[in-house]
């Protein structure tokens, strides 16, 4: 069975979602330790950064990359040109997280038209 967005949904949407929600969960309801730890566990670096220090700037970065990937999918599923290369930077902005998106982004970039 074929979804409509076909691999979008998967590569794109699905990471940009969880970073979205992963970050609201972090910033407002994770239990801070004090001091902040190095091993925090996080699902990219910017996360990492912000469970590291705890310092809301990275918080804000995270939502700011999470808001690039909607706009990425959104491309992604209109098909607009340069697709590829937003996904790849959304991607690249969000890994690990993004590695999916990545794969995408390169499909599409690499793709031969005929």
């Amino acid at each position: 069975m074929q979804t409509p967005f076909g691999s979008t949904l998967w590569l794109a949407s699905l990471p940009t979602l969880a970073m979205v929600g992963w970050t609201t969960y972090c910033r407002f309801f994770w239990p801070k330790l004090h001091p902040p730890t190095w091993n925090a566990p996080s699902y990219t670096f910017v996360c990492w950064l912000y469970c590291s220090s705890y310092d809301v700037i990275w918080s804000n970065t995270a939502y700011v990359i999470a808001l690039f990937g909607i706009v990425a999918t959104i491309f992604a599923v209109r098909r607009r040109k340069g697709a590829g290369y937003v996904l790849l930077g959304f991607g690249l902005l969000a890994l690990p997280l993004g590695l999916p998106a990545v794969y995408e982004g390169y499909r599409r970039t690499t793709q031969t038209v005929t």
